[in-house]
Parts: C-alpha cells; structure tokens; sequence
C-alpha cells in the first residue's frame, strides 16, 4: 500500500463525513414550509423558547404575556443556551441555529469518544459515518428540545470519563453532572449515575495514583458537584418557587399506583386497571418496547415509528458491551456505556409513554457497542491471517447501509429545503396577521379570534392587532388560564365569555385550524356547537383551506 495512503484516506474520509453531516442539516428554518415553524412538540418547547425570547423584554426567566408570567416546568440551562441566537433576532426559529452548533460539537465529541475506544481507522471512519447519517442524529435539530443540549453533555461526560483525571477535568466533571439535571429533569439517575462512576474511576481507576491523591480528586469533584447543585437549587427557588426535594417525593409516591376507595380517600393498593403516569405497573410493558428499539426494532420517537439505528447496529452493539465486561480495556468503557442506558430505561419504563427521546443518548451508546464489535472482530482476523474476511465484513456492512438507507438520505435532502410537513399552527397565525394587517383605531377593542392555538405560540409570531380566545375549556395552559388569556374572564363558561364580547361591540372571530385533528375531538364538537349557537360568516380561507376564519353573529 502507498506510503501514507491510510492517513490521507482517513482525513479525506472524516472531512467527507463532516461534509455529508452539514448537508443533512442544512436547511432554511424561516421558510415556513417546515415542521420547524410549528415549535413542535407541546407544550415543551413553549417553556424553552418563550423566557429565552420574553427576556429581552424585561420580563425575566419565566413565561410571560401582556404583562403576566408563569413559571417555567422545566429547568433552565436549555433556555439559557438559546438566548444568544435571540440577541440576533427574536424570531422563536433562532433555535435552530443553537442546536445545530449543538450537533457539531456532539459529533466533534462522539469522534473524539471514538478514537478513545479504538484506534482503526476504518471502524472509526465507518461508524462516524453512521452517526452523521443517522435520522434523528440529523432530524432532532429542528425541535427545539432539550435533547439537542444533553447529547453533547452525555458525549462530554463520556470523553471525561474515559480520559486520564487531572484537575480541570476532575471540575468539569463536578459541573457537567449537575448540567444533565439541569437541562432536563428525567436525566437524573443519568445525571446521579455520572458522578458515583466518576468517583469509582478517581478512586479506583487509576492505580498510580496515591492514596492521598485519590482523596483530594474525589474532595475536588465533590466540591465541584456539590457548588453547581446548591447553585442549581438556588436558581431553582429564586426564578420558579420550585422545591426540587418535594418533587422528588411526589415522583416517588407515584410510583406506587393509586385507585380510589371512597370520596376524599385512596389506597396504594397496587392497581394493573388504572396505573398512573409514573408507576412500577409500567415497568413490563414499557421496558419490553425499549429493548426491542435498542435491539433495532421500530418504536415510538417524536412523532415517528422507526428504527432508532440500523438493526446490525442493536443487534450487535448491544451484546457486544456486554461481552466488552470481559475484556480488560473494554472493561470500564463497556460498564459506563451499560449503565447509562440500564438507569434511563429502567427510570423511563417507569413512565406510561414510550418514547426513544427520552433515552436519544442511547443511540451512541449503541454506535460505540458495535465500534467495540468491529474492532474485536478485526483483531480475531487479523491474527488468524484473514484481514480481508475483515475488509469483506466492513464493506459489505457499509454497503447494506447505503443500498438500504440512500433513498432516506435524498428524502430528508428534499424536505429540508423543499418542505417536510406543512406547519398548520405557523400558517394559521401568519393567516391571521394577512386578515388584521392593521391595528384597531381603539387599542381597546382589539378583534378578538377564538382559537385552539396556544396564546404563547400564538405572540411569537402574532403583529399583535388582535386578541385570543380559547376554544375549549381544557388544552395546555387552561389550568393557569388567567394568567395565559387574562384575568378578565371566567373561562369556565366559555360560551358566556364570547357573549360578553359581541355584547361589548367586540368582532369575535373563531378559526377551525385543528378542529380535525383525531386527537382533539372535543374541537369539532366545540365548533359545532358555535355554529348551533351563533350565526358563523365565513370571511376568510387560509393555509390552502385548512384555516378558514369565521366571524360570529347573534342568530
């Protein structure tokens, strides 16, 4: 072989990869002919990106509106990376441009992990090609999701972990820890199971070190820790009134099922017929489905049903970790990687939704499993003189990948810069802005549109020449109604409230955007009712017929 030839072709091959990576990404977020537009999923992404945006308006970390706010449910730190991009512009899209900067440096991490495990270069170039490849890796990004922030957190953490321990790192450590729980509270026994396997390497990783050494790394990372936690939980306390210990409790009580036994009272009497959201009654069911998608099965993810990676990748990167606990210098790789996917699936079957975002983490994991397959496998070769069975076994692999997985990569090409799903909220509100292009004489008597959408979507992009409404009487929000709507009305008696509108001389307008939706029957069946009650013009179609605005009359 050429001299030099395997260096060339590894940096030509990384660089195509990073290449291949960009072009999967790219895309333009303010085209409004993506799912990107809608700030899906709900009502999750409302408190990351509203107190990001609502800051610059002096309103503080919170969720706000005309002037009243209402603490966030999640905690800060993804919020907190995405305000830069809004001192840019406070279009909500802004998102995208932080999770992408957050993709590249998961990557730049998951190489760096990579190379920690093995030193091939055509393993590394080949499953670093599956991981820039992979859909969610490259489709996440348009969710503005706390996921996109604790992948590079958890890579991070990894690269911690599997590297020698020094000061610094021993620092980072302590802060990152802290950093998953703060991105998202359903990654705490990852974030608890970071540090007890941080500390198992300062105290018993690194056999050179003193005794007393030892004892002063584990003082610093706990230190570290223990800083960033109290800075946390003060944060916490001061920003949302949010009590992290008595939320603990709650989740706990609710592990154990509770039914009903008479008014006022319950018994924790274990019940298979009406399990909770969180309860050990779901543990079977759910962590049976998580396997299967680890295993390269298709589950639920976002939305979607498919396979979280290939099913060469489960099927054998799994085992392979497993048979890594037997090897020496796979021993402590093998035993972090397993254990940060058994807490979060044994933590999130405890939940009654399946969902593989919840364990997006794992998709490394799974990639780093099979890197430790290959490399083994290579070495077995090698030394019984069958190198080319080996290239033979990498080629073929990569070339199933491809022939299999080529039409998905030209797919999602296409739809990033032509359109993936036609985002109905963004267009319903755009059609509202055409309709009222001009604010009211009397700020007063602002028109006022009876709407599914949530108020906080709704001002991100609204011009703010009208006013909303709800249009039923439960959806996201509708427990802190006053503050989301106004204090002004009682939401309770929804027909009453629209009423005491026309009444006043308002124009009351209400959208049929959504009413299909088979989720949210009760929609149709609201707007149906209006119809029977009120007198409904049709004064405007919008989002090629899927918005149509209605103004009400007394019949």
């Amino acid at each position: 072989m050429f001299p030099g030839f395997k260096k060339r072709f590894f940096f030509w091959g990384i660089l195509f990869n990073i290449t291949l990576f960009l072009i999967l990404l790219a895309q333009n977020p303010f085209s409004g002919k993506s799912i990107l537009s809608d700030l899906y999923l709900y009502p999750d992404t409302i408190h990351y990106i509203n107190p990001a945006v609502n800051i610059f308006e002096g309103f503080g970390f919170k969720i706000s509106r005309e002037g009243r706010s209402i603490p966030t449910e999640v905690p800060p730190l993804y919020s907190t990376v995405l305000i830069p991009a809004y001192f840019i512009s406070h279009d909500p899209r802004m998102f995208y441009f932080t999770n992408i900067f957050l993709s590249l440096v998961s990557a730049f991490l998951f190489f760096l992990v990579l190379k920690l495990i093995t030193d091939n270069k055509l393993i590394i170039f080949f499953v670093f090609f599956l991981y820039v490849t992979n859909f969610f890796i490259g489709w996440y990004p348009k969710l503005a999701m706390a996921e996109n922030l604790a992948l590079p957190l958890f890579l991070g953490g990894l690269y911690l972990l599997f590297t020698k321990v020094d000061c610094a790192k021993l620092v980072l450590a302590g802060m990152l820890g802290v950093s998953l729980l703060a991105a998202k509270y359903a990654l705490a026994p990852l974030s608890i199971s970071f540090y007890l396997l941080f500390a198992i390497k300062v105290i018993f990783g690194e056999g050179s070190q003193r005794g007393k050494t030892r004892l002063v790394n584990f003082f610093i990372l706990f230190v570290a820790g223990l800083t960033v936690f109290v800075l946390f939980i003060y944060g916490e306390n001061l920003y949302k009134n949010y009590n992290l210990f008595s939320k603990s409790e709650y989740f706990l009580k609710l592990l154990v099922p509770v039914v009903a036994t008479g008014a006022g009272t319950v018994s924790s009497t274990p019940s298979s017929q009406s399990p909770t959201i969180f309860s050990f009654s779901n543990l079977q069911d759910s962590s049976a489905q998580y396997l299967a998608g680890l295993m390269g099965g298709p589950m639920e993810f976002a939305g979607f049903y498919r396979q979280i990676a290939p099913v060469f990748v489960g099927m054998l990167g799994l085992p392979a970790l497993f048979y890594g606990l037997i090897i020496k210098r796979y021993r402590f790789v093998c035993f972090c990687l397993i254990t940060s996917v058994v807490v979060s699936v044994a933590f999130m079957s405890t939940f009654k939704v399946v969902d593989g975002r919840y364990v997006y983490h794992t998709i490394p994991v799974l990639l780093l499993g099979f890197a430790i397959f290959l490399d083994e496998v290579r070495r077995f070769l090698v030394q019984n003189n069958l190198k080319f069975a080996y290239l033979g076994l990498i080629a073929s692999l990569f070339l199933y990948y491809l022939i299999t997985s080529t039409g998905r990569f030209s797919t999602l090409v296409f739809e990033n810069w032509n359109g993936d799903k036609t985002p109905l909220n963004y267009n319903t509100v755009v059609a509202f802005n055409s309709f009222f292009p001009k604010s009211p004489g009397d700020p007063a008597k602002k028109p006022v549109v009876i709407t599914d959408l949530m108020p906080y979507f709704v001002d991100l992009y609204s011009n703010g020449h009208y006013r909303i409404l709800p249009l039923a009487t439960f959806g996201f929000f509708m427990n802190q109604a006053a503050a989301a709507w106004g204090p002004q009305d009682d939401y309770h008696n929804l027909l009453a409230v629209y009423d005491s509108y026309l009444k006043k001389g308002f124009d009351v307008y209400v959208s049929d955007s959504g009413i299909y939706d088979w989720n949210k029957t009760y929609l149709l069946h609201n707007f149906k009712g209006l119809r029977e009650k009120y007198n409904l013009v049709r004064v405007s179609i919008g989002c090629s017929g899927e918005c149509i605005l209605y103004k009400l009359g007394v019949k």
